[in-house]
């Protein structure tokens, strides 16, 4: 997969189009599900998405495969986007507490409005039914450190490798903890909501999620 993308990112910096909308479309998901569910909030979520292609457009040039993965470079660049929303909207994140290099700059591009994500779908019947509240308020209270990696292995269905890579950590102490997460989510949880997570788990590792 590293290989792909470095293929395609070399491709982008010599003026593909092609490369950059597969580069698009592999990323999507990955990148709108960090934001909405750091957010919770569809509009934020698409507008961070937007700035965050608009942001790799300008600075692709950066990135060196030499230096590390392109998901950690594009990692980055999307927690300083976010580092950045919460402070315009006077708030703060556990994500500010985390030192991720310099900031980069840019406006937004283009609106992702018509594209939803399978995981936004997924949730409706969560929030008819009134569960996906309860579980939400749940992880919310999760320290910083569990919030992070519950999100990046079922939303943003991210490896353990990638997740290790991220967090600086081994990849046993990062399936040890999701496994701590997922035990006290269990034991906090109502019966039914903690089916609808199971469920959405299951449904998340059907799209792709990685071992």
């Amino acid at each position: 997969m590293e290989d792909k993308i470095n293929l395609l990112i070399r491709k982008f910096k010599l003026g593909s189009e092609a490369a950059f909308n597969d580069i698009y479309n592999l990323y999507f998901k990955k990148t709108y599900d960090f934001f909405y569910y750091r957010t919770f909030n569809v509009q934020a979520a698409e507008d961070l998405t937007s700035e965050a292609f608009t942001r790799f457009i300008q600075y692709a040039d950066t990135f060196d495969e030499m230096a590390g993965t392109f998901d950690c470079w594009l990692y980055a660049l999307k927690k300083n986007l976010l580092i950045n929303h919460f402070r315009k909207e006077g708030k703060y994140s556990y994500a500010e507490l985390q030192d991720i290099g310099e900031d980069c700059t840019g406006t937004v591009g283009t609106t992702v409005k018509e594209k939803r994500t399978e995981s936004e779908n997924n949730l409706e019947h969560l929030e008819k039914q009134g569960q996906w509240e309860d579980i939400m308020q749940l992880i919310n209270s999760l320290p910083d450190e569990k919030k992070e990696i519950l999100v990046m292995r079922i939303w943003e269905g991210l490896s353990y490798k990638e997740i290790a890579r991220i967090l600086n950590k081994s990849e046993a102490s990062c399936k040890m903890c999701f496994s701590r997460i997922i035990k006290e989510l269990r034991e906090n949880l109502g019966v039914l909501s903690m089916i609808s997570l199971l469920c959405l788990m299951i449904l998340m590792q059907f799209f792709g999620t990685k071992g």
